[in-house]
């Protein structure tokens, strides 16, 4: 996927829709947001649109995180956000306002019954910073389904441990 942004004016709020959102991720797609009068023109090199999960075969695999070195009991975890939409084997959180923005590679986890257990690794963030969507990739939809994944599910960090990475506005404007 090519991304080139010229000018972008951003909204006040984003309201996400899927089918765009699929569009946006497909390979053969190039998005070029033009000047504030001529809105995004999408072009498109190929009439033929390949599914996200043949857009994303090429990447390593996700890494289980069924071992991490962290301490449920113990660890402090924070409510930043939900599950927006699960689109193939991709899982997109919308954040909360007012929480801090979280960078790449950093970890999401969702409740399992008294405990937590481990969502996935932010693997791209889209929106403006204020009000981040984070990208969570998987290796299959099974995997999604296994962690019995649905919209609307809480999502927690845990902020203060050595998994939680945070983006700084400042060092966004040098």
């Amino acid at each position: 996927m090519i991304l080139k942004i010229v000018h972008v004016q951003r909204p006040a709020r984003v309201e996400l829709n899927i089918k765009t959102f699929e569009k946006c991720l497909s390979i053969n797609s190039h998005i070029i947001f033009g000047q504030k009068d001529k809105g995004a023109i999408k072009k498109t090199s190929s009439p033929f649109k390949p599914s996200l999960d043949e857009n994303i075969k090429g990447l390593p695999p996700v890494p289980d995180l069924s071992n991490l070195n962290i301490n449920y009991e113990k660890e402090e975890f924070l409510h930043m956000g939900t599950i927006q939409a699960i689109i193939e084997t991709l899982v997109t959180v919308e954040a909360l306002p007012a929480t801090p923005a979280y960078d790449l590679d950093s970890y999401l986890f969702v409740e399992d019954k008294t405990t937590k257990k481990p969502l996935g690794v932010i693997y791209d963030v889209i929106g403006p910073v204020t009000a981040p969507i984070y990208c969570i990739r998987f290796n299959t939809t099974k995997d999604i389904q296994d962690l019995n994944l649905k919209q609307g599910l809480k999502v927690f960090s845990a902020p203060k441990s050595q998994y939680t990475h945070y983006v700084f506005v400042k060092e966004l404007m040098r």
